[in-house]
């Protein structure tokens, strides 16, 4: 592969990673995609999961600060009159909550691989 392949294909995997896809669907895609084998996929796919961290902690520390305050957005607007609100910030929350637990499990992952 030439190195323009091989850079598109690393930012592919880490925009994918960063996407929180499925481990086998990215490595599906980029077999697709750049036509190599699925041994090669997986080991491009570890070594750029290697590199993630810093990207995947702060992705994450931005989702859990958003996710809490629409969750007290939710919670605040209980004691109001508005239930739009409150469903609407409380599910918000909680989508941008659980997605900061994916990046953290995603930036232990890559400080695995590293080791």
């Amino acid at each position: 592969m030439t190195e323009e392949k091989i850079l598109a294909l690393r930012h592919l995997l880490k925009s994918e990673m960063l996407q929180l896809s499925v481990k086998s669907f990215t490595i599906k895609k980029a077999i697709k995609r750049f036509g190599i084998s699925k041994d090669e996929a997986n080991s491009y796919y570890l070594s750029v999961r290697s590199e993630i961290k810093k990207d995947a902690i702060n992705k994450g520390l931005l989702y859990l600060f958003l996710g809490s305050v629409l969750v007290f957005i939710g919670l605040a607007s209980v004691f109001g009159d508005s239930r739009l609100i409150y469903l609407g910030s409380l599910l918000l929350g909680a989508a941008g909550i659980l997605s900061a637990f994916g990046y953290f499990v995603l930036a232990i992952k890559s400080s695995k691989t590293q080791q």
